[in-house]
């Protein structure tokens, strides 16, 4: 099957609190797994 590549660029904000690069890198994580168990996507290496 042929494969596509796509881009996105995300914006995290939170309105009552400053984020840190923890809560940042474990809502990547979320979107991640995500994005490779409904769509089958996969992170280029």
């Amino acid at each position: 099957p042929r494969k596509k590549s796509l881009a996105y660029r995300l914006t995290f904000q939170a309105p009552d609190k400053t984020l840190n690069d923890k809560i940042v890198a474990q809502q990547q994580a979320r979107i991640v797994n995500r994005l490779e168990k409904e769509l089958g996507a996969q992170l280029r290496s």
